[in-house]
């Protein structure tokens, strides 16, 4: 189908071939790797980006550096470690008015 706008960024689509990986346990009954095109996902408790049926999202993770790592892992959204927003001091403005606006 078509790609619709959301207002979750936690939400994502694959626009031509693909698949996002998922691993978890499934309906309880089986554990391993899924593959799907639904990319409505959320943060669960231990902070990690997994779908409705708490399936992880899988990817390639970074190091400090921002080198990739070989191997897939479950994505960790480290929300404790993201900086706090910062109150603005001062803003400088600049304007040019025509004279007989």
């Amino acid at each position: 189908g078509s790609l619709i706008a959301s207002r979750l960024n936690t939400d994502m689509a694959i626009q031509g071939d693909g698949f996002f990986v998922l691993r978890g346990g499934y309906d309880g009954l089986q554990d391993g790797k899924f593959f799907t095109r639904q990319g409505q996902f959320n943060i669960d408790n231990e902070g990690f980006l997994s779908n409705y049926k708490g399936l992880r999202v899988q990817g390639y993770t970074a190091d400090k550096d921002g080198n990739l790592k070989s191997t897939l892992s479950d994505l960790e959204i480290p929300l404790t470690q993201i900086v706090p927003p910062k109150e603005t001091e001062t803003v400088t403005m600049g304007a040019n008015l025509q004279p007989n606006g």
